[in-house]
């Protein structure tokens, strides 16, 4: 069995059982603490035997060990605004509290996780290399701060349902991280309705406030079957049907999934928002049950062990790629480390060219940490310009998609797949509607301003 995550908590702990968040969409208001814990903790269920062996293809594919040479992500502060993260080996002293919009009063602001899901998200973005296992985190010298905003084990006060922690409250987890000097925000969450009526003033002016301030904030693009409003998946040449923010909103980079084989995730939400994609499907990570250590591939859930799955876990592969490139280059700006991730990707359909599946292409981190743009023509310490160090790829040298697929036993994909999946945009552009048109229009002006070419076409 196979549990898709879903992005408002991802999972919890239901007498002593993992399983997938209740539907969570839009709502106007949103209850304030104090909540009450309705659901047991991870803690009290049944631990996972660790694995063997860590290497997922998640892993193998963007092939961080390799890159350490040139850069582990130090001096770069990553926010992981989640279900908080649970301290352990894995961390190294690197975990710091950042805050708790569910238990505002804890003793250690954002370091308790009582469903897991953020321990998951933290360990793909800055987990330390196990020498047993083979697990390595994607940068492991980031530091990593912690700000707990949701939760399904807690409930509006007086209530049962489970489920707290929404928009009006994530706004105001973005702007806490910024307050304490985040170089990036990772949001592993998301609020899924109609495509056009998927929106939130206050969340939009957070995350415009955070790059303002250069902070990169990094999106989960939807789950599927996350809520009763995230069936319907939008289809190619057609004006989306489903939205769901953050992400959708242009400020952010916004993550699709790719499966084992690097085709898009079945379960990803697609849409002209999308700007990446990243592995989402067999998911190895820390473990977040506080008494174990190692790693899991799965989880507890209601019926059994279940696979980690979802784009909750590919929107930090590219964070972590992400804090690779701060650190190497800490005089790209926020808008500069998005257009590089996304101009460096392994392309769909050829350079500047985009899908609503996968955007500008799976995210290609030696790319991104050695290329030379002409985008950033001028900019000190960027590969290629006089004072830098390090080995350099051309642009106009992409490899292509398959050429990036995990190695060892994964197989390449189906070319019938990729054509069937893998759009171009010039259809899609054709019929958008006003909506996604203007968030074209802001994200290419951000993008120009970054001094960004015509190769990187922006969403939309």
């Amino acid at each position: 069995m196979r549990l898709s995550a879903t992005l408002t908590a991802g999972l919890l702990a239901t007498s002593g059982l993992l399983a997938t968040s209740a539907p969570r969409a839009l709502a106007a208001d949103e209850p304030a603490p104090p909540f009450d814990q309705v659901a047991n903790c991870v803690s009290f269920g049944r631990a996972i035997e660790p694995v063997a062996n860590g290497v997922s293809p998640g892993q193998r594919l963007v092939g961080q060990t390799q890159l350490w040479e040139l850069s582990r992500g130090a001096g770069v502060t990553v926010a992981i605004i989640d279900t908080g993260v649970t301290p352990g080996p894995a961390f190294q002293g690197r975990l710091v509290a950042g805050g708790d919009l569910v238990e505002p009063g804890s003793p250690s602001p954002g370091l308790a996780d009582c469903d897991g899901h953020g321990t998951l998200v933290a360990g793909l973005i800055g987990g330390a290399p196990d020498t047993t296992s083979g697990f390595a985190g994607v940068a492991p010298d980031v530091r990593l701060l912690s700000i707990r905003h949701n939760s399904m084990a807690f409930a509006p006060k007086g209530t049962r349902t489970p489920g707290v922690g929404g928009v009006a409250s994530l706004a105001q987890a973005i702007d806490l991280a910024v307050s304490q000097r985040a170089d990036i925000i990772n949001i592993s969450s998301a609020y899924c309705g109609p495509a056009l009526t998927a929106n939130d003033a206050r969340l939009t002016a957070a995350i415009e406030r955070a790059v303002a301030a250069d902070v990169l904030v990094v999106v989960a693009a939807g789950n599927l079957g996350s809520s009763q409003t995230c069936t319907t998946q939008n289809t190619p040449g057609r004006a989306p049907v489903t939205g769901a923010i953050p992400a959708t909103i242009p400020a952010a980079l916004t993550v699709g999934a790719v499966d084992a084989l690097g085709q898009p995730a079945e379960f990803s939400l697609a849409g002209p928002w999308v700007d990446l994609a990243a592995p989402g499907a067999k998911i190895i990570s820390t473990n977040p049950h506080p008494t174990q250590s190692g790693q899991v591939g799965t989880i507890v859930g209601t019926q059994g062990d279940v696979e980690i799955q979802g784009t909750s876990f590919a929107a930090p592969y590219v964070t972590g790629v992400a804090a690779l490139v701060r650190s190497r280059f800490p005089h790209l700006d926020a808008r500069h480390v998005m257009a590089r991730l996304m101009e460096t990707a392994d392309h769909p359909a050829g350079a500047g060219e985009q899908s609503i599946f996968v955007g500008h292409g799976i995210v290609n981190a030696r790319r991104a940490l050695t290329a030379v743009l002409s985008s950033e023509a001028g900019l000190t310490g960027s590969p290629g310009s006089p004072g830098s160090s390090g080995a350099t790829e051309a642009a106009g040298s992409a490899p292509t998609r398959a050429a990036a697929l995990p190695a060892g036993d994964v197989a390449a994909p189906s070319g019938g797949g990729e054509a069937f999946a893998l759009v171009g945009s010039g259809l899609l552009l054709a019929v958008l509607v006003a909506a996604v048109l203007a968030r074209s229009m802001r994200r290419r002006a951000a993008l120009a301003r970054a001094g960004s070419t015509d190769n990187v076409v922006a969403s939309g």
